[in-house]
């Protein structure tokens, strides 16, 4: 373990990978500063904070435990985790098989099947990377114990309000979606519903309870579980991000008090640590982008798709839905808005990745101009710090093939209401109804 203390009475402390900053000028009173030294060696899981996702992740049999249990909650959940992925798989299948013989309402069944596709792949990615997402919490908690405690307990604070914000939001929506699709079903006679969707069973074929229960479990199974994973896991991986983003704006303003052109010298050996801290804050990125980069591909190529879909079935028929909205219209308006809200809530949250890494070399640039040019070492470090920032190209990734910032957010904006133009214009009920 070494120290080195700069002339603003600014404290490195390095152990086992930990850097622990603290400016001792930022606090009000002598007993803040002797409970931050105490808690030097505390440790704070951020798995506390985001319960709430992680129960309900752990319901729907996507998110394993994290944290240390016994043997009797990890058969149970395993097991139910294996039931719960079967009954998922074997519904694919029967959506597959909806699709392939071409049964009513062919778009429709398409884009349920999709919807499912995305919800088992979400769930079948998550199941192998249990493992990366145990190591991403470890260096979580550990880059965490650089804050002050004071920004520490913020920090819980605030995540745990958002995980509490996103998961109340969520299951509103998944009620409104259930709400909705009740009262479809009943516009809609159990003979054609059954045709649509059980290959055209009717009451003569199998018992009425049966048909009940067929019918009950369709749309539960369909909005609470697929529905479930595709928002909880986005809003898992928009919490994780969130965290991520702290992490850098924690940098900075270590950053910012350790290099404040009012320092009369700082060390070179202090600008090692700085850059030995920043690479903790993108080993968290690559650790992140390890767990999701897959499944963001994934929901980037449904939501685009699904869209797509929805927008045809909507915008080619014959007696468009638009002249005379339908509680059909109702529900597929509502499920293009559940895919939007998961496109938007991941990539508005992990578009900041990148932006937060970069404004640090804005910051390295302004602090180290007033430092004396004698100074080679001092001057060397700050290069190696600029070459590490502007080399590394930081940021979330789908599935490495693209970097999520703004510009991509505008180009798959771009490409969906591209396509909804075309679709409008080629049909003249719908230019009808638009007033075109």
């Amino acid at each position: 373990m070494f120290r080195v203390t700069a002339a603003d009475h600014t404290v490195f402390s390095y152990r086992k990978g930990d850097f622990i900053t603290k400016s001792i000028q930022n606090y009000q009173t002598e007993d803040e500063i002797l409970n931050t030294r105490i808690s030097k060696g505390r440790t704070k899981s951020i798995i506390d904070s985001i319960r709430p996702i992680l129960f309900i992740l752990r319901i729907l049999a996507v998110q394993g435990p994290i944290s240390n249990t016994s043997r009797f909650s990890r058969v149970v959940f395993l097991l139910w985790r294996y039931a719960l992925l079967s009954l998922l798989h074997l519904y694919l299948v029967h959506q597959s098989a909806l699709v392939l013989l071409h049964l009513e309402d062919f778009w429709d069944n398409t884009s349920k099947l999709l919807r499912i596709l995305g919800a088992a792949v979400t769930a079948d990615i998550h199941c192998f990377q249990q493992d990366n997402l145990t190591r991403f919490f470890f260096l979580l908690d550990h880059s965490v114990n650089c804050f002050t405690p004071r920004a520490l307990e913020n920090f819980c604070s605030s995540l745990k309000r958002w995980s509490y914000i996103f998961s109340l939001l969520a299951i509103l929506f998944l009620f409104l979606l259930i709400g909705t699709l009740l009262f479809v079903m009943r516009s809609m006679s159990r003979t054609s519903y059954m045709r649509e969707h059980y290959y055209g069973l009717s009451e003569d074929d199998v018992p009425l309870f049966f048909l009940e229960f067929l019918i009950i479990f369709d749309l539960i199974f369909t909005n609470v579980l697929v529905t479930g994973i595709m928002i909880f896991a986005a809003i898992f991986y928009a919490t994780l991000s969130i965290a991520v983003i702290h992490t850098f704006r924690n940098f900075n303003c270590i950053l910012l008090r350790n290099l404040s052109h009012t320092n009369i010298r700082v060390e070179a050996l202090v600008i090692q640590n700085l850059r030995l801290l920043y690479q903790q804050c993108c080993s968290l990125v690559s650790s992140l982008d390890a767990v999701f980069c897959r499944t963001i591909s994934v929901w980037y190529a449904l939501v685009i798709i699904c869209v797509c879909v929805e927008c045809t079935s909507l915008f080619t028929d014959e007696t468009n839905e638009l002249l005379s909205p339908s509680p059909n219209y109702v529900y597929a308006a509502l499920q293009i808005g559940y895919l939007l809200l998961v496109f938007f809530l991941t990539s508005l949250v992990a578009s900041q990745v990148p932006e937060e890494a970069a404004s640090s070399v804005d910051h390295i640039h302004a602090l180290t101009a007033p430092y004396n040019v004698n100074n080679i070492e001092f001057h060397l470090q700050v290069q190696l710090f600029v070459s590490q920032m502007t080399t590394n190209n930081i940021g979330l990734t789908g599935w490495k093939f693209f970097v999520i910032n703004r510009g991509v957010i505008l180009t798959i904006l771009g490409a969906i209401i591209s396509y909804m133009v075309i679709v409008i214009q080629m049909n003249p009920v719908a230019m009808n109804a638009l007033g075109g």
